[in-house]
């Protein structure tokens, strides 16, 4: 696991950097990267979850979520995306 999303989890658990550090002493960046390896992860977690009948309309729904599921799987292409 990402050592961002294993640090997300654990303040997520525990209310705090596991440090004690305030978070304006933190890296720069390491909260970003923390918000996006968690939405990765949630989102594939309920993309592997859900019924494979569900999928196709849960993507139409969720287009931003989707796109993170294409882009895992290889499917999104930057150079020929909509861009409507």
């Amino acid at each position: 696991m990402p050592y961002e999303l294993e640090l997300l989890r654990s303040i997520q658990k525990w209310g705090g950097h596991p440090s004690g550090k305030p978070w304006g002493d933190w890296p720069a960046g390491l909260i970003e990267r923390m918000t996006t390896a968690g939405a990765v992860f949630d989102t594939v977690q309920t993309y592997q979850k859900m019924p494979d009948h569900k999928r196709a309309e849960w993507m139409q729904d969720n287009p931003a979520r989707a796109e993170i599921i294409l882009r895992l799987w290889g499917f999104y292409d930057d150079d020929n995306q909509d861009n409507n």
